[in-house]
């Protein structure tokens, strides 16, 4: 390799000291059998116009053999050196061409250069590496020594591997199931890290061998595979890999048979098939001893059976649940598994309960559990678009009376939930009005109260209480109404007031003063005018007293004829009086001022005091 530099050295010593020549020759690798195309580029700023001459050589340490000059367009000094034997050909650029390569054609033409002439003008050369490459053809052949062990905390060997022949040097490779065996980087390529040789082993196996065929052309690899086995070794699938070709493309791969490791019994896993499980589900709990041959299982919650079932409560939460088991080979071992278990209590609604309008309301919902809980409200069946433990208003109406529920759940699947009735109470005045209804008016108000309000009407100046007819329009609005009449000039200045209160808030009492302004009042019959049939109806009223009057006196005179009345000193019929008083209850000097009855419906349902 010196002697080569040193021969590339020297020309350039000649030629190149001027030289603007950039060499860009690249390795080559075929297969044998191929023909190989060994291209010569280059990159230079000189005159092209007149071609360069360019050399191939065969470098052997520090001899260097021509193989073929060229010069494109002079056939005369193009050709094959008279010294070389191999069918070597050249192609229109310069590149060099061997066909039908063999392996042989490692020994002659692994480092060749190429050298770019210029004239006087300058000199380029540089080398590159060829191959012609074999791959493995036939599988390796793997020699397992056994398949049953018993682990004795020493290295024991699996079995070997060799490769068939290939070019360049396969490589081998061992494998656990997927996992490559303890591998380091060595030039490159990657080597099986052998365990220590001790003892007999060292005259069986020193570690990797590789072997070349007699004529050298050829190499195949053999290595012995040796395991410190443990447990994790019992029914393990060992494998050995070899790759070869130009990239180690060609890969073959060959199983040892499963083996068998004698060991005892070195944990005991306990498995649940949920975690957490929730209350009141089933939780199927497993019992997983390992070691060969089989371990037996002496206790699983009282049982000898590597499953069993259980139904779970909040109190089994933490409870811990053991196996033992053991295969004879040593002590019997012991596992455990803790029980997880997701409740969830009934949620508690605290908070208001009885409220003012006006006032806010806070409820507050707590649900013990051992996960995280989520919170919906609702109220009488529609959903607040709440999702929090609290719950507020800050300003409550009777609309806001109700049921509150809360709604706790968790990730587990659990869903509980509580209400709480909340009482919006309250009174206030609403709205009043008066009409004109015949020779009436009825006046009316209107109240906002939980619970239902008492609703009393008084004449301003009167300390007489006038119940009014009342009717409720929804279940937080009532109105009282009250008929007073005839109208007449009395009326003109009259006042009445409205009072509402319940029994929540005692109190508290709203009201409301209306007057008959605005109402057409009847007027009184002027001094010495005789009403007619059709005069107000105090001039009735007065006849018909008279008309009673002349009854009343008709009756007495005929009693008294009979008889049935008499003197203070007389005894009469003890009926008379009962008979003379139930006349004068016929006739009440209250009606008076109510003695007709209202024109339309309204008054007669609406009917009141006349005062």
């Amino acid at each position: 390799m010196i002697g080569r530099f040193l021969i590339v050295a020297a020309i350039c010593v000649i030629g190149c000291q001027a030289a603007d020549i950039t060499l860009m020759l690249k390795n080559v690798s075929v297969y044998e059998g191929e023909t190989a195309t060994v291209p010569c580029d280059y990159v230079t700023s000189l005159d092209t116009s007149v071609p360069p001459i360019i050399r191939w050589h065969q470098l052997d340490g520090v001899d260097r053999k021509r193989l073929y000059i060229f010069k494109k367009g002079d056939e005369n000094l193009t050709g094959r050196d008279a010294s070389v034997s191999r069918d070597l050909q050249i192609g229109p650029n310069g590149e060099l061409i061997i066909p039908n390569t063999t392996l042989a054609d490692n020994a002659l033409f692994n480092h060749l250069s190429c050298e770019v002439e210029f004239g006087v003008a300058g000199t380029a050369e540089d080398s590159l590496t060829f191959i012609v490459a074999r791959k493995a053809s036939v599988d390796p052949v793997t020699n397992p020594d056994k398949t049953n062990f018993v682990m004795n905390g020493d290295y024991q060997i699996i079995g070997n591997c060799v490769s068939d022949f290939a070019y360049p040097e396969p490589i081998l490779e061992f494998y656990k199931g997927t996992k490559l065996l303890q591998t380091t980087s060595e030039n490159g390529n990657m080597k099986v890290e052998r365990a220590p040789v001790q003892g007999f082993l060292s005259g069986f196996t020193e570690g990797k061998q590789s072997t070349k065929t007699p004529d050298g052309l050829t190499i195949k690899v053999q290595d012995t595979l040796l395991v410190n086995l443990t447990g994790a070794d019992d029914n393990a699938q060992y494998s050995c890999v070899v790759r070869s070709g130009i990239n180690n493309e060609f890969v073959q791969n060959v199983s040892f048979p499963r083996i068998r490791v004698t060991y005892p019994t070195t944990s005991v896993v306990v498995t649940g098939d949920k975690n957490p499980v929730k209350a009141g589900d089933t939780l199927t709990l497993t019992c997983a001893p390992n070691g060969n041959p089989d371990p037996i299982i002496s206790d699983f919650g009282g049982q000898q059976t590597s499953e069993y079932q259980v139904k779970v409560s909040k109190t089994d939460d933490g409870q811990v649940v053991t196996c033992t088991a053991g295969n004879g080979l040593g002590q019997s071992i012991t596992g455990s598994y803790t029980v997880s278990v997701a409740y969830l209590d009934s949620p508690t609604v605290t908070g208001s309960e009885t409220v003012r309008k006006g006032s806010p309301i806070n409820l507050q919902c707590d649900a013990m559990s051992n996960q995280q809980v989520n919170y919906m409200w609702s109220k009488d069946g529609a959903d607040l678009n709440v999702k929090q433990a609290t719950y507020s208003l800050n300003d409550a109406d009777f609309m806001d009376s109700g049921m509150y529920k809360c709604t706790a759940t968790t990730a587990a699947g659990h869903e509980e939930h509580s209400s709480r009735q909340v009482t919006v109470n309250g009174i206030e005045f609403y709205g009043s009005d008066v009409k004109k209804s015949g020779d009436m008016a009825v006046l009316s108000c209107t109240f906002l109260s939980n619970p239902g309000p008492k609703i009393v009407w008084m004449r301003v100046g009167s300390d007489v209480q006038m119940p009014g007819s009342n009717s409720s329009s929804n279940k937080d609005s009532f109105t009282s109404y009250l008929s007073v009449g005839p109208l007449d000039s009395s009326f003109k200045e009259a006042e009445y007031t409205c009072k509402a209160s319940n029994e929540a808030l005692p109190s508290q009492i709203a009201q409301e003063t209306l007057n008959l302004k605005g109402i057409a009042i009847l007027q009184s019959p002027t001094e010495g005018e005789v009403p007619e049939e059709s005069s107000p109806p105090i001039a009735g009223i007065i006849i018909g007293i008279l008309v009673a009057l002349l009854v009343v006196a008709i009756i007495l005179a005929v009693l008294y004829n009979k008889g049935i009345i008499c003197k203070s000193d007389e005894k009469g019929d003890e009926n008379a009086e009962d008979i003379a008083v139930d006349i004068n209850k016929d006739e009440s000097p209250d009606d008076a001022e109510s003695g007709r009855k209202p024109d339309n419906e309204e008054e007669k349902l609406m009917n009141g005091n006349d005062q």
